[in-house]
C-alpha cells in the first residue's frame, strides 16, 4: 500500500472463496492485543503458531511466518466465512496487521495448520487488585491501557473485601501492581495459590 503521513493505506484482502482455509498474520506491542481481542469478541476462534512454518497464501506463492503469527481459521468457526472476512477487515483497516489469506491447510514448511503447533488462545477475563496499598497511579494505568487501548474490559477486585478463592474463580488473569501484596495475610496467599494450581 501507499504511506500518507503515519498513516499505512492497506488495499483490502480479496472476498474469500473457496480457496480461503486460514488468515495469518504478525503484529506486535498493543496491536496485537487489540487485533485478538477484537476478533475473539467476534466469536471467532484463534490459535498462535508456537514453531515457525511457511504457507501458501495462494496455489504457487509462499510465506513464511514466525512463531507467534495468529492463526484463524476460515472453516473451524462458528459463523459463516463472510463473518471471519469481516472481522479479519476491521483488524486490518484499523492497521493492527497485515492479514494473509491462505490457500491451503497443507505447508510446505513447518507444522501443517491443523497440527497441535497452533494453540488455542483463551479469550482472556482479567481482575486487577485495587485499594488498601495498591498503588493507584499504577492500577489506573493498567486499568486505562487495556480498556481504552486495547478495548477490554477489567475487573477491578477491592483489596479491602478481601481474597476469595470463590471470588477469583471467574478470572482467566489477576494483575498485581505495585503494593498489591504488601498487607496480605496467610488466607489471601492461600486464596491466590489455590486458585493459580486450579
Amino acid at each position: 500500500g501507499s504511506s500518507l503521513g503515519t498513516v499505512t493505506l492497506l488495499k483490502d484482502l480479496p472476498l474469500p472463496n473457496a480457496s480461503t482455509v486460514a488468515y495469518a498474520f504478525e503484529c506486535s506491542g498493543s496491536d496485537y492485543a487489540r487485533a485478538l481481542h477484537h476478533l475473539q469478541k467476534a466469536g471467532l476462534s484463534v490459535r498462535v503458531a508456537t514453531k515457525e512454518f511457511s504457507a501458501y497464501v495462494d496455489e504457487s506463492t509462499t510465506r513464511a511466518f514466525a512463531p507467534g503469527t495468529v492463526l484463524v481459521s476460515v472453516r473451524s468457526q462458528h459463523v459463516n466465512s463472510m463473518a471471519v472476512y469481516d472481522a479479519i477487515m476491521d483488524v486490518q483497516r484499523a492497521g493492527w496487521a497485515d492479514p494473509r489469506p491462505l490457500s491451503s491447510g497443507l505447508t510446505p514448511g513447518g507444522p501443517d495448520l491443523g497440527s497441535g503447533s497452533f494453540s488455542l488462545i483463551e479469550m482472556p477475563k482479567v481482575a486487577l487488585l485495587v485499594g488498601g496499598r495498591v498503588s493507584s497511579y499504577e492500577a489506573g494505568e493498567i486499568w486505562h491501557d487495556l480498556d481504552t487501548r486495547v478495548g477490554m474490559g477489567v475487573t477491578l477486585l477491592d483489596r479491602a473485601s478481601g481474597i476469595s478463592r470463590s471470588a477469583l474463580d471467574p478470572f482467566t488473569h489477576l494483575i498485581l501492581v505495585n503494593g498489591a501484596t504488601s498487607s496480605w495475610g496467610e488466607s489471601d496467599h492461600a486464596s491466590v495459590s489455590s486458585w493459580v494450581r486450579g
